[in-house]
């Protein structure tokens, strides 16, 4: 277990964050009537199982990609009534593929989604029932799915299936180094379990937090020119005072 010696910094970061944007909504789902995702902030209601997959994919589909492009494969899914494993698998992988253009690696993508959808067949065709299955046990299933990595699986886990599992992606790992001066080359278990053990393990903030390190990524943590003066953390960012 990697001990965390930035424990409280990690916590102000989520305080910081949720008091200057407030919740963020994810994960979004697509609205065919606006032909726009729906964020809808505070929901953590029942999911169904469309919902489910719907979230599931979208996790495969953002893979090497800007979240824009991904919505616009998960639309065209969409209205074509391709959020439905059983179709999924009925259908030839070049339809898929085509369908999924925008997400780039649309030939492997749709591989992918192929793999997912066998899995939930192969584990009887509900994602609602796999949620009871072992937590720890469910993670190590879905990264056997060729095509699912860990940042997938726990995108996966956290925003489909509600489970406590910390996201670590570029975007977290950024803001990380940078706010708490720690650089070290941690593997990505690593840092998600010093996420993990730094705030209390609830689906919810986790939710929220990722998404929020992911809007500072992109709004002032940028990877090449960050806008540190107007950033929330600016106070906090060991960086900053470098």
């Amino acid at each position: 277990m990697i001990k965390n010696k930035n424990i409280v910094d990690i916590r102000k970061i989520f305080d910081l964050l949720y008091d200057s944007f407030q919740a963020q909504g994810w994960w979004p789902i697509y609205d065919l009537k606006t032909g726009q995702s729906l964020y809808r902030k505070n929901f953590f209601g029942l999911l169904d199982e469309d919902e489910m997959l719907e979230i599931s994919l979208g996790a495969i589909l953002t893979q090497n990609t800007s979240w824009k492009n991904a919505e616009k494969a998960i639309g065209e899914l969409k209205k074509n009534k391709f959020i439905d494993y059983k179709k999924i698998l009925s259908s030839d992988e070049q339809d898929i593929a085509l369908l999924i253009k925008s997400s780039g690696y649309y030939n492997q993508k749709a591989k992918k989604i192929k793999n997912f959808s066998l899995w939930i067949k192969k584990n009887g065709g509900k994602l609602s029932e796999l949620k009871k299955k072992d937590p720890y046990h469910l993670r190590e299933e879905l990264l056997l799915i060729n095509g699912v990595g860990k940042e997938t699986a726990d995108s996966i886990l956290l925003y489909s299936f509600y489970l406590p599992f910390f996201v670590v992606d570029s975007y977290t790992k950024r803001v990380y180094q940078r706010v708490t001066g720690d650089h070290n080359d941690y593997e990505y278990d690593e840092l998600r379990e010093i996420f993990e053990n730094s705030i209390e393990k609830n689906f919810k903030i986790y939710n929220e937090f990722h998404a929020l390190l992911v809007k500072t990524a992109k709004d002032f943590c940028l990877k090449n020119l960050p806008v540190c003066v107007k950033c929330p953390l600016e106070k906090i960012c060991r960086r900053y005072y470098e």
